[in-house]
């Protein structure tokens, strides 16, 4: 279909036994496609999208629908990917997304299972409907504001800085959230998960922090874990930053907390009213080649 389909408002479904080729569709009712397809273009249905066989991307491609449900691979080839839907809700249950280069999820998003691209963003509140690993190659980026809830595991990494201003757990607690980063991590928000929490920082200069700045930062009210640990660490060391920094009179309580901190400035540092509660113990370490903590 090198022209493209239009539907007038039918449904549409594709049985080849080979691989499909699609430049594109509009009009369309709901659409399925039984086997393997090639995508490139804009895609618009009225309806679901249901894609039984593998995925590939030619081009960059848009893709809008009520719901989105992949049985198989959608491997991006190095190719963007938009993803929205047209009643502002986007469910992708189950996806198994890798490859693309830049994910844009418009809407508020229905998320269970992973997203491997060089960049994500995600413009909408995500709640989970399974376990998800949102994995940026190169970036992680959520509209500030926007929360991220769900009684399901939960992790985001990245090979560069995660910058999150928006809430995780708030509404439904979190069961396990890691987040980690081979460069920063900078997080504005309140964390709630029912087991552990893991927030790790590698530190490398990436770019988009820099130097000067911290790790791992975390503004806000609260980050807790009714029955787990809370684990935050920056492993490298920020040029003349800190390593963990805790700002605005944060309070953090779990079972057992355990906090390192490496830099050339500080390794942990804590504004005045911050508050650790543990059940357990807590551990806090600093590694510096000035003051520690």
């Amino acid at each position: 279909f090198g022209n493209g389909v239009e539907a007038s408002g039918s449904d549409l479904t594709l049985n080849f036994t080979q691989t499909a080729t699609l430049d594109g569709f509009s009009n369309v009712g709901n659409f399925t496609s039984l086997g393997a397809v090639d995508l490139s273009g804009d895609f618009n249905t009225t309806g679901y999208q249901l894609y039984e066989g593998n995925v590939s991307l030619d081009d960059n491609t848009q893709l809008a629908a009520t719901m989105f449900n992949f049985k198989n691979s959608l491997a991006g080839n190095n190719y963007n990917l938009s993803l929205s839907s047209s009643d502002g809700q986007l469910w992708l249950d189950g996806i198994n997304l890798s490859d693309v280069n830049q994910l844009t999820l418009g809407g508020d998003v229905y998320l269970g299972g992973n997203l491997n691209a060089a960049e994500i963003i995600i413009q909408g509140d995500t709640k989970l409907i399974g376990d998800a690993t949102v994995n940026g190659t190169n970036s992680v980026s959520i509209q500030p504001g926007k929360t991220i809830d769900g009684t399901h595991d939960l992790t985001l990494q990245t090979g560069g800085d995660i910058v999150i201003d928006g809430d995780l757990g708030a509404t439904d607690a979190l069961k396990n959230l890691a987040i980690g980063a081979n460069g920063t991590v900078e997080f504005t928000g309140n964390i709630l998960t029912t087991e552990n929490i893991e927030i790790i920082a590698q530190g490398d200069d990436v770019g988009a922090i820099g130097k000067n700045k911290s790790g791992v930062l975390l503004s806000g009210s609260s980050v807790e874990s009714s029955s787990g640990d809370i684990n935050i660490a920056a492993l490298g060391a920020v040029a003349n930053g800190t390593g963990v920094e805790l700002n605005g009179g944060i309070k953090l309580d779990g079972q057992k907390i355990e906090i390192y901190g490496k830099a050339e400035g500080r390794g942990v540092y804590f504004e005045n009213d911050t508050t650790l509660t543990a059940s357990d113990e807590i551990v806090v370490e600093g590694e510096s080649t000035h003051s520690n903590i």
